[in-house]
């Protein structure tokens, strides 16, 4: 996102517009919907929404610290070698590739032959992740998010509720107060 074309934008949209006579006539309420309608038309302007796929998938039962750490390793060394372009950069990434995959095959190596050692005996221990794996569990579903979009929504439009009922009966916003307060910031600013 272009930040100086959004902060132009904003500076140039009915809120920064208004001056001090027009607000002393505005409610709360019409000026909450000028500031929701301007930043949502700016934002939808300079970050269009856009749709993603997510896929939940849960981490291997063999990935371990070691796994994560090789993981963090390589990606740093890729990060190095896409800024230098060097050689030797290259060649370091590409190693640590290959030592990765490796380890990544000897883990999940370790890991089945000690799950088949350890539960030889017990048909029902051996076959339970077995069939996780081949997905002949009885809930293949996907978990769903603890978090959705339809949530998140609800929590602000509850919150706004909220804030408007409690400011009703409130007294309106005094102006001349912020303002004489700016004007004393920009004075102790300015050494006046």
């Amino acid at each position: 996102m272009d930040r100086a074309a959004f902060n132009s934008a904003l500076l140039s949209s009915p809120l920064c517009a208004c001056s001090e006579d027009e607000l002393h006539h505005v409610t709360s309420t019409e000026l909450f919907d000028v500031y929701d309608a301007t930043l949502r038309r700016i934002a939808d302007d300079h970050a269009p929404a856009s749709t993603t796929v997510q896929r939940i998938r849960p981490l291997s039962q063999w990935f371990d610290g070691d796994c994560r750490m090789s993981r963090r390793k390589t990606r740093q060394l890729e990060r190095r070698y896409r800024r230098s372009f060097s050689d030797a950069d290259r060649a370091a990434w590409i190693a640590q590739v290959k030592s990765m995959h490796t380890l990544f095959q000897h883990e999940e190596n370790l890991y089945w032959t000690t799950c088949i050692a350890s539960n030889a005996g017990n048909q029902k221990k051996l076959w339970r992740p077995l069939s996780s794996i081949l997905r002949r569990d009885k809930d293949s579903s996907t978990p769903t998010p603890l978090l959705t979009a339809v949530k998140l929504s609800q929590f602000f439009i509850d919150k706004i509720d909220a804030v408007r009922a409690d400011t009703e009966n409130s007294d309106p916003p005094n102006f001349h107060a912020y303002a004489r307060k700016r004007s004393r910031l920009r004075c102790v600013r300015s050494q006046c």
